[in-house]
């Protein structure tokens, strides 16, 4: 109703008499209307798991990182279990068990450990504590060290500073790897101020990530080497939004979105995702060549000009971009480095998983505008084909005088 009160991190937004609009803004207040309206159950949850998987392995993924899904949790670990005790599941996935509210917080740090036991197999493993730090630009819940231009305030994190710190020390101290959702420069300086402090602890084990980095302050970005923290963020964000200018003005638009040079040259790690669904484009997000052309370009990739924006020059800082060659690595080795598996899979090397892909074109030799045109042929993960085009797999693979290396 008009009169319930917004949630830490989430408004329910109203219009100028008081009365709510319908817009919903902020995962703290979208879950329990989700959740209220029963529009996803463990059962179609887990009915829709396999069509997902079988449209991640056509787009070539062998792996994937869940970030924390706070609708049906358990019934998504067991489905995708249970797809793995069956010889079904064709990509590895390694889970995060998050929280963005205090009351869920304290769940779920009481709880992970037992999770971290109860959903493993053989491809599927739960070691990473998630904490949705703050919130995004357009709903004005991005933590922010100066405040918006056009809305009261500078953001907050959803937990409050001291207790998503102290969530953090404890999952650190329990062994757990730690990812932490920050889109403002206040909430990516505060979690490398934590993270310093568990590394100066002597805790040089857990893999410490920040997930989106959007918002960096200059003077931030060599923090995530020299305290080896990983940094994830989607290629498919790296274009040019009007609408910060208005928020955050020119300077910080200009000089604070993703320095991925920065990071590259000082050494962290730079892993790449999509952070689907809750990305631009749908599917069209969720493909790597469309974050690939967007992360060594900072422009939108052509197949989602007209429909999540306008063709823009260069998002600035326009020096702040990758080769072919890093945004290729952070799909793949980046990605493994954070997932704590670097040294099983992650590169084609002697003695690893036999995780690869084929694609229709060397994206070393096509033009920049082509690399959005790539589609994948074949997708092998363990050494299994998990994915074979449709032509492909009518013709040669399906031939038996035709016989590949991993046929054998």
């Amino acid at each position: 109703t008009k009169d319930t009160p917004d949630p830490a991190g989430g408004t329910y937004v109203k219009d100028a008499n008081g009365e709510l609009t319908g817009v919903i803004q902020g995962s703290p207040a979208h879950i329990p209307v989700i959740n209220a309206s029963k529009a996803v159950t463990p059962d179609r949850l887990a009915a829709a798991m396999p069509q997902m998987l079988e449209i991640m392995t056509s787009f070539g993924f062998t792996g994937v990182i869940d970030m924390g899904f706070p609708l049906g949790t358990e019934a998504g670990y067991q489905s995708l279990v249970d797809l793995d005790n069956d010889g079904k599941l064709p990509l590895r996935a390694s889970l995060a068990y998050m929280f963005n509210t205090q009351e869920l917080g304290n769940k779920v740090l009481s709880t992970i450990e037992d999770f971290s036991k109860r959903y493993k197999s053989e491809h599927v493993w739960l070691d990473t504590l998630k904490i949705i730090g703050d919130g995004v630009t357009e709903n004005f819940k991005a933590y922010m060290f100066e405040p918006y231009l056009d809305h009261d305030g500078s953001g907050a994190m959803n937990s409050g500073d001291d207790f998503t710190r102290e969530a953090a020390l404890k999952a650190a101290d329990m062994g757990f790897n730690i990812t932490t959702h920050c889109v403002g420069d206040k909430c990516n300086a505060l979690m490398l101020d934590i993270y310093e402090e568990i590394r100066a602890a002597g805790n040089e084990d857990a893999i410490l990530s920040t997930t989106h980095s959007w918002w960096v302050r200059p003077e931030d970005r060599p923090r995530w080497a020299k305290s080896d923290i990983i940094t994830q963020t989607a290629g498919i964000w790296l274009f040019y939004k009007p609408e910060y200018v208005t928020s955050l003005g020119e300077e910080r638009n200009n000089t604070e979105q993703f320095p991925m040079r920065a990071w590259e040259d000082s050494g962290a790690v730079v892993a790449l995702g999509s952070d689907y669904p809750a990305t631009e484009g749908g599917l069209m997000g969720l493909n790597p060549f469309n974050n690939i052309y967007s992360a060594v370009t900072r422009q939108l990739a052509p197949p989602l000009v007209g429909t999540v924006g306008e063709k823009h020059p260069p998002l600035e800082p326009a020096d702040q971009v990758l080769t072919v060659e890093e945004a290729i690595r952070a799909y793949s080795a980046g990605g493994a480095k954070m997932m704590g598996k670097f040294d099983e899979f992650g590169s084609i090397s002697v003695g690893k998983k036999a995780d690869l892909v084929i694609l229709s074109q060397d994206l070393f030799e096509v033009d920049v505008e082509d690399i959005s045109n790539t589609d994948v042929l074949l997708t092998m993960m363990d050494g299994k084909i998990t994915y074979t085009e449709p032509s492909i797999a009518a013709g040669a693979l399906s031939d038996p005088k035709i016989r590949y290396p991993w046929q054998e």
